[in-house]
């Protein structure tokens, strides 16, 4: 599986553009197929999740399946991309607030800000519901709860 890696992920924000819909789906979550299959992606760069779920909600990806663990910015993701992810009885999401990241153009360095990440806001009630975005660790989803915001597959 191919997972978008550091440098690559810097170097698609450095760039005007982004690859192709297709490549972009794959890179961010490891998969070429359709469905594309998602058993355990840790997350990454939230705006690269974000043009991906775009992607997704484009045509790039039929469907999504989320068979395993989701977390951090995969899980924002299914979010945006909700009408075209399922769930499966393995899948787990997992949140947390978001780190803010500055790139000067040569390094990526964290400011030691935090943001609340870019959900929507009954995935957010939720997760307020079960004590909010943690700034360490993350508030964790298993699949009885999140069958009740997206369709089971």
């Amino acid at each position: 599986m191919v997972r978008l890696g550091f440098i690559a992920a810097l170097t698609l924000l450095a760039t005007t553009t982004l690859p192709a819909k297709a490549d972009l789906v794959a890179a961010v979550l490891g998969c070429t197929g359709d469905p594309c299959v998602v058993r355990g992606n840790p997350g990454g760069i939230a705006q690269v999740y974000i043009a991906a779920a775009d992607a997704i909600n484009s045509g790039a990806r039929k469907r999504v399946i989320i068979d395993g663990v989701c977390a951090s910015a995969c899980a924002i993701l299914a979010d945006r991309a909700r009408r075209r992810v399922c769930v499966t009885k393995n899948a787990v999401f997992a949140f947390h607030m978001g780190r803010v990241m500055r790139f000067d153009g040569s390094q990526m360095y964290d400011t030691g800000d935090f943001r609340k990440p870019q959900h929507s806001r009954d995935i957010s009630n939720y997760v307020q519901k079960h004590g909010g975005f943690p700034r360490e660790g993350f508030v964790v989803m298993r699949a009885r709860d999140a069958r009740a915001y997206w369709r089971s597959c």
